[in-house]
């Protein structure tokens, strides 16, 4: 990679395999710090929030097939304890809104949709928010999020999106795709990863039950996150001079 003009790598592990492979002008930093939040519609949150009312919201974020029947099963298990939980389950991928509803079937729920129109309600204590494009909005209105990809072994999903909606998050033990932002967090104590042996229900239940440990979390978080940014700043300062006519 010698005759490469410039390299950016997303953290100085992957910059330090770049040179081994001999690039050397490496700007290291990744650029999903300095992404703004994610958008939202503010008549949609009005509108759930209202409908929400004070109810904890746990939001099960971007999750895959055998993630929901356990994310459900925790759910129910805290019930006795936090009895007007609203857990919203948002897959990765909208069109498995159906596969989800029949777990809830199964077990004698009825599954409000949002794709097919449903609205939470206060005696069902499951949303499948089976939509695209408004992760932003249900981040906002959770209490916490589990990000998904985590509780199975697909590598987990990006944290920093919930963090920066002000929700403070969670997540599984399998985090290979996020490895270095979550190793921050965790070093930081801004987020919790679920050890070998814990479930999922008593990890939720403390959290969800105390509002302190909560804020505690996403200030941590938050202080993580910004020793990372300006990623964008030094990439555009790096690129800048090769774009100029007779730049190398």
């Amino acid at each position: 990679l010698a005759p490469l003009a410039f390299c950016s790598a997303q953290s100085e592990g992957d910059a330090e395999r770049y040179r081994a492979l001999g690039a050397s002008s490496i700007s290291p930093g990744n650029l999903k710090f300095d992404v703004p939040p994610l958008p939202f519609s503010a008549d949609e949150f009005t509108s759930l929030r209202t409908q929400i009312g004070a109810r904890p919201v746990l939001v099960a974020a971007s999750t895959h097939p055998g993630e929901e029947s356990q994310v459900i099963e925790a759910a129910r298990a805290i019930a006795p304890d936090i009895p007007d939980l609203l857990t919203i389950l948002v897959p990765r991928h909208p069109q498995r809104g159906e596969e989800i509803a029949s777990l809830l079937r199964e077990i004698g729920i009825p599954p409000l949709r949002r794709s097919l129109g449903a609205e939470p309600e206060k005696s069902v204590p499951f949303y499948i928010a089976d939509t695209l494009g408004e992760l932003g909005l249900f981040y906002r209105l959770g209490t916490l999020a589990l990000i998904g990809g985590s509780l199975v072994e697909h590598g987990g999903h990006n944290p920093i999106e919930a963090i920066k909606c002000g929700c403070p998050c969670i997540s599984g033990p399998h985090i290979d795709n996020f490895k270095d932002v979550f190793a921050d967090l965790v070093t930081e104590e801004g987020t919790k990863l679920f050890a070998p042996g814990e479930t999922l229900a008593d990890g939720l239940r403390h959290l969800l039950d105390d509002p302190d440990a909560r804020s505690v979390l996403h200030a941590k978080a938050s202080k993580a996150l910004a020793q990372h940014e300006g990623a964008l700043e030094r990439t555009i300062a790096a690129l800048a001079p090769l774009l100029k006519p007779g730049g190398r």
